[in-house]
């Protein structure tokens, strides 16, 4: 189980990496499209349509990094529940050999 956990941890952290860069370049976009609010010529219907494209664009990006983040949000609970079996079962190992030592220190046959 330790191989999976492992895995799930290396496809974690790729995940993340991906969701970081998309909001970086969504954030990069919406600091454009604010900086661009200004100065768009509302009397030029082509700048109007540029812009309302590109806030268009925003929307949808935003809709899908939201997406991405609560899907992320899933596999992180799946991942922390893998590991919380894998300790449990840990525990339970340990629980069996300290429960073994004990009975050979009690019939005396422990090294």
């Amino acid at each position: 189980m330790n191989a999976q956990v492992d895995r799930q941890k290396i496809l974690l952290d790729d995940e993340q990496r991906r969701v970081e860069q998309y909001k970086v370049q969504l954030d990069e976009l919406g600091s454009e499209i604010e900086q661009q609010r200004s100065l768009v010529d509302s009397s030029n219907q082509f700048e109007l349509d540029a812009f309302n494209s590109k806030v268009n664009e925003y929307n949808t990006n935003r809709v899908q990094a939201q997406r991405r983040i609560n899907k992320f949000n899933v596999d992180v609970d799946a991942y922390n529940e893998l590991v919380q079996r894998l300790r449990i079962q840990e525990q339970q190992a340990n629980n069996m050999v300290d429960t073994y030592n004990s009975k050979l220190e009690q019939y005396g046959t422990r090294q």
